[in-house]
């Protein structure tokens, strides 16, 4: 052993001074050995030093090993020092009793001084990787208390955001700051700074999609209900209808977007209600087809289930409703006139549903499918009549498929049409 090196420190306690002698000898080799021949002797060395580990005989007059061991084991700053009891004891039941008081393991006599070697060298081994895992764990509650004080700090900073009133290159430069804070912490907090700044990333996107895709269409219930208001007594008949009618499909765009955003809120804040019960599938899409049935009807569009009747799954029905409405709503969205559904099922090995909606329609591109599930990417696309989408359905599919233990995925070929699958437990 290099000398430079500080050794352990092993308390030998035993009345016998020849078993004193013989452990002393053989160990001080390799650890730095303190010697007491009774408990009453042990416990005034421990006032005064705080050794690795105890080598403890369990017979000895006045005190026996199982006292010392208790007085030991009530000190907060000897509690952890791993004990070895020494006896000539092999019965289970003093075997087992010294494990209670906190022994970590026994040797009978008459020794074998390599076993005794070994296990020393086994347990300081055990006691030194505990107080470093105890070190770490002290360094890992300071990074997270300086984590809890950089959250507090961009809390702060990004509510003096929210009500600032400054200009743009005022506000440019605050999120720079903000960033530049981010990138300061990044080297010792990078796990949990990735996560604070998607959640952030997010969260303005949210806020960005919210001002955006709900300005566009007020601003068009806002025009025409204006030439509703002015000229409303100069209108035909035919022209108030068509007015009417883009009013209303504009109110239902903006009723689904609301609809969205907020389902999806609450799934990111993780206040979602989520009660699963036994519900089947097929009553489900009968009742939106029902909904989408002037749609249907619009489009000369085929919309054909096979979901057998009495498949039931265990899952949340308003949020199965949710999935259902925004996947076959993309569906109609991008199939031609007289195009074709498709909504079939079926039970893999690992008792899980596999749904699949199918159509016919216009097909996504790879570059576009890549992104479909990124709410940082927010694609919104076109319909085949012109309709506008929230750019939040499949994302929202994907949290709330993935709620239930499932998951999403999209297979499409331009104008041949898109399938999207997700599966489902059958048992939750």
């Amino acid at each position: 052993m290099d000398n430079n090196i500080e050794k352990d420190i092993i308390l030998v306690v035993d009345d016998q001074p020849v078993n004193l002698k013989v452990v002393s000898t053989v160990l001080s080799k390799d650890y730095t050995i303190s010697i007491a021949d009774s408990g009453i002797k042990a416990l005034k060395i421990l006032e005064k030093m705080k050794p690795s580990l105890i080598l403890l005989d369990v017979m000895m007059p006045e005190m026996d090993g199982y006292e010392v061991i208790q007085k030991i084991k009530l000190q907060d700053d000897l509690k952890d020092i791993p004990v070895i009891f020494l006896t000539a004891k092999n019965d289970i039941e003093d075997v087992v009793r010294g494990f209670d008081f906190g022994a970590v393991d026994y040797i009978t006599k008459p020794f074998n001084m390599r076993e005794i070697a070994t296990r020393i060298k086994n347990h300081l081994g055990l006691f030194n990787a505990k107080k470093q895992i105890d070190l770490k764990n002290i360094e890992l509650a300071e990074s997270n208390r300086k984590l809890l004080e950089t959250q507090e700090e961009l809390k702060r900073r990004n509510e003096d955001l929210i009500f600032a009133h400054d200009s743009i290159e005022e506000y440019a430069f605050k999120v720079n700051q903000i960033n530049q804070k981010l990138s300061e912490s990044e080297a010792e907090l990078k796990i949990s700074n990735d996560e604070l700044l998607k959640s952030n990333r997010e969260k303005d996107k949210f806020f960005s999609i919210l001002a955006h895709d709900l300005k566009s269409p007020f601003t068009g219930l806002i025009g025409v209900l204006g030439l509703l208001n002015d000229d409303f007594d100069n209108l035909e008949a035919d022209d108030k209808r068509e007015m009417i009618s883009a009013l209303l499909q504009s109110t239902k765009n903006v009723h689904a977007l609301i609809e969205n955003l907020l389902e999806w809120s609450r799934v990111k804040r993780r206040v979602i209600r989520f009660y699963p019960i036994e519900i089947f599938p097929a009553q489900i899409v009968s009742s939106i087809k029902s909904v989408y049935r002037s749609q249907l009807t619009s489009k000369a569009i085929t919309l054909n289930s096979k979901i057998p009747e009495d498949l039931s799954i265990k899952a949340d029905n308003a949020i199965i409703n949710t999935i259902f409405r925004n996947l076959i709503s993309n569906s109609l969205k991008f199939c031609n006139a007289g195009g074709i559904i498709d909504i079939g099922c079926e039970v893999d090995d690992k008792g899980y549903c596999i749904f699949k909606i199918s159509d016919n329609g216009i097909g996504i591109t790879d570059n576009l499918k890549n992104k479909l599930f990124k709410i940082d990417e927010h694609i919104t696309s076109v319909g085949t009549f012109n309709e506008k989408g929230t750019g939040l359905g499949l994302i929202l599919c994907k949290e709330l498929i993935e709620l239930h233990q499932g998951k999403i995925w999209i297979e499409s070929e331009v104008e041949k049409g898109t399938t999207a699958f997700f599966t489902l437990p059958l048992i939750f």
